[in-house]
């Protein structure tokens, strides 16, 4: 995904198919990290009763989903420096934010057909081995 926005978007600048593909390691590392912490939070609050703990599940999932794509920001800087640039509106935060958006699309997607591939029983075959005839 990243080299495919780096290759038609000029908001994303990558130096090398290497420095896009250890982006992408950071990238997909950060981001299951990210996943896992949040569930592992929305889980504590779902256990607790009433409304409030609902409330600050929401709250505390939108803050780690946010944040967490700062923090991702800042470690690829600091890790790459210039390799990767992110341009456009807002210092490219949108341009990062659609990466990460379309990295967890495409794995989406992916997932998806993968699943649907798997070997399913067939019907026409029957349960029971035919009989050996001499």
């Amino acid at each position: 995904m990243l080299n495919l926005l780096a290759e038609f978007w000029q908001h994303i600048t990558v130096s090398s198919f290497s420095i896009s593909l250890l982006v992408a390691i950071l990238l997909q590392l950060l981001l299951k990290l990210t996943i896992a912490f949040e569930h592992k939070l929305a889980d504590y609050f779902k256990s607790k009763p009433g409304t409030a703990p609902k409330i600050y599940q929401a709250l505390s999932t939108w803050a780690i989903l946010f944040f967490s794509k700062i923090i991702m920001l800042e470690a690829i800087n600091l890790a790459f420096g210039d390799s990767i640039t992110f341009t456009g509106p807002f210092n490219g935060i949108v341009a990062f934010f659609a990466l990460v958006f379309g990295i967890l699309i495409a794995e989406f997607i992916v997932t998806k057909i993968y699943f649907s591939l798997r070997d399913k029983p067939n019907d026409n075959q029957s349960d029971e081995e035919p009989a050996a005839t001499t």
